[in-house]
């Protein structure tokens, strides 16, 4: 009772001497035993946590219990191989443990093994199907672009819980990401009978709808909205887009004219009235309007400045283009955003040291920026350089933003400047089923496959990546590429 006091006022290091105590005169008391080895696991200290685990196995305690928070403590450990045996011990011991199954799965995502991972998944939610499971199987289909797989689970869930709006919410996002829009609608128009605020669903309809150009449909779910909210400023900025796919360009500036600037929608609809007056009357005409919007301080925003210097590089003026972001940062010297955009800007003029430091910069105040993150390990995969650091780098980005298939190809590629081809090869693979037309993403896997010994897939991604790149010089290179391949 006093271990668990001690326990309780966080005296771990006081309640591990005090257990340690007991077992000196009761050395076979599994309980005392076990708490002490969950005391060790707490502490970190996986040795002495370790010790006692085994010694309650091999005083006959092999239960499940047991077993399982020692996979546990070798998992947080990185003790795969160690893992997996305490794992498959509890399965063949307990064929219908579910968490035995569930942390197989765990480890294999840890290790890479997605094929296993859905095996062990699927055999844990067989024999006890749970919100938690099915929350994780769902995410991790949707990290490895299994769609049907992870379709499959939402619905599940539905079946059980069929007026969920935000689960319905989740499969939508999933068809629409995958490019499966009239699935998408349906899920869509299926819970628009049902739903609380019948006007989001009418929003998330007619943005499905403009993703697709489909203007007149857009047009008859957003004017009945307007009808009864002539105010709703998400249906105005969608309205205004209906417009300029009926090149009514004047109509479209009328709409996003009505859109306040202290709404959400405000910064949107400018950068849209930039995009109308840059195609109808210039660049120069663009400018103005941006210098407009940073004059006042009710529409002045950091993304601005950002634009702003781009609208100048289109220009050839790249020097105000600096000095625009340079007025940025004195107005919002903390900004992420801005730092990140200043890294764009300098990259796309050729100075490479200077995006690097604006990109550290932008690490000193968000260290968790992804794309922050993803740029510097890239440059410095594609030169070479700090491999061991552009992984650590990519790694953490990869772990922000799973899905994303630009940062599945930066990890890629670092493996393969480390020579880690099996890895790079599995990292690319799963990037080009995120990101289906980036040539450079092909390129990457054909380089890959050469060095996998697989020259008919290397021709076939290099191909493709020839199909996709506009510019010449980089279809040439893949042109010499393939020219180089010695098929069987």
């Amino acid at each position: 009772s006093l271990a668990y006091l001690l326990l309780r006022q966080n005296q771990g290091e006081e309640a591990a001497q005090l257990l340690e105590s007991l077992l000196e005169v009761e050395s076979g008391a599994r309980d005392d035993r076990l708490l002490l080895a969950k005391v060790y696991a707490r502490l970190g200290r996986s040795p002495e946590a370790e010790r006692h685990f085994k010694e309650l196995l091999d005083g006959g305690s092999g239960d499940e219990e047991v077993l399982l928070l020692l996979s546990v403590l070798y998992l947080s450990d990185g003790s795969y191989q160690d893992a997996e045996e305490a794992l498959r011990k509890i399965v063949a011991l307990k064929p219908e443990a579910v968490d035995g199954y569930y942390y197989l799965a765990r480890l294999y995502r840890e290790r890479n093994l997605p094929l296993k991972a859905r095996d062990a998944y699927e055999a844990a939610a067989a024999r006890g199907w749970s919100l938690r499971l099915a929350t994780e199987m769902a995410s991790f289909y949707e990290e490895q672009g299994w769609v049907d797989e992870a379709a499959s689970v939402y619905r599940r869930m539905l079946a059980q819980d069929n007026g969920n709006e935000a689960l319905r919410m989740k499969l939508v996002s999933l068809y629409y990401r995958a490019g499966l829009t009239r699935q998408a609608l349906a899920e869509l128009q299926a819970l628009r009978g049902s739903a609380t605020e019948p006007g989001k669903i009418d929003l998330a309809i007619a943005r499905l709808l403009l993703s697709e150009e489909r203007a007149e449909e857009a047009a008859g779910v957003l004017e009945p909205l307007l009808a009864r909210e002539p105010g709703n400023t998400a249906a105005l900025y969608l309205m205004a887009n209906v417009a300029l796919l009926r090149k009514k360009s004047g109509e479209a500036r009328q709409l996003l004219n009505l859109i306040p600037a202290a709404t959400e929608e405000f910064e949107g609809a400018a950068l849209l009235q930039i995009r109308i007056l840059q195609e109808d009357e210039g660049p120069a005409a663009a400018v103005r309007y941006a210098i407009a919007l940073l004059a006042d301080q009710e529409t002045r925003r950091p993304l601005f400045y950002s634009v702003l210097a781009e609208l100048y590089r289109d220009l050839g003026q790249t020097e105000a283009g600096r000095q625009a972001l340079d007025e940025g940062l004195r107005s919002y010297p903390d900004n992420p955003e801005l730092l990140y955009d200043y890294g764009l800007f300098l990259e796309r003029l050729g100075d490479r040291p200077g995006a690097l430091e604006k990109m550290e910069q932008v690490l000193e105040h968000d260290p968790l920026n992804a794309s922050a993150l993803n740029f510097i390990g890239y440059c410095w995969a594609e030169r070479g350089e700090n491999l061991e650091q552009a992984l650590e780098y990519i790694e953490k980005a990869v772990a922000l933003q799973p899905a994303d298939g630009f940062i599945r190809d930066s990890l890629g590629w670092v493996h393969y400047m480390l020579g880690n081809y099996e890895e790079a090869r599995y990292q690319l693979e799963r990037a080009v089923v995120l990101v289906e037309d980036d040539p450079t993403i092909y390129e990457h896997l054909g380089d890959v496959y050469l060095m996998t010994a697989e020259p008919v897939k290397a021709g076939e991604v290099y191909r493709k990546a020839m199909e996709l790149y506009e510019e010449e010089e980089k279809r040439e290179a893949v042109r010499r590429k393939l020219d180089g391949l010695v098929l069987p």
